[in-house]
C-alpha cells in the first residue's frame, strides 16, 4: 500500500527541486558526495512530512529549511566524529 506521501502529487514537485537543493547543499559542504548525501535524507524526511506541509511558505523555502537543519546535522556529526 503506498504511504500518503506517494499519493500527494506534491511529492513529484519536491523531486523537481533536487538540483537546486544539491546545489545548496555543495556550496555549504564542499563535497559532492556529502551533499548528495545531506539532500537524500532532507527529502527523505520531506516526503515523510509532506502530508503535513500546509503550504504556509513555497515548497522550495520548505524544503530548504529541512535542508538548512540536515547540514547542520551533519556538520555537528562531522565535528563529533573528528
Amino acid at each position: 500500500m503506498p504511504s500518503d506521501a506517494t499519493c500527494d502529487p506534491r511529492s513529484v514537485e519536491v523531486e523537481t527541486h533536487r538540483s537546486y537543493l544539491v546545489h545548496y547543499a555543495l556550496a555549504k559542504l564542499r563535497d559532492r558526495d556529502e551533499a548528495e548525501e545531506v539532500v537524500q535524507e532532507a527529502l527523505v524526511a520531506a516526503l515523510e512530512s509532506l502530508p503535513e506541509f500546509r503550504g504556509d511558505s513555497s515548497l522550495r523555502t520548505w524544503l530548504t529549511s529541512i535542508l538548512r537543519f540536515k547540514i547542520a546535522d551533519h556538520q555537528r556529526r562531522a565535528v563529533r566524529d573528528r
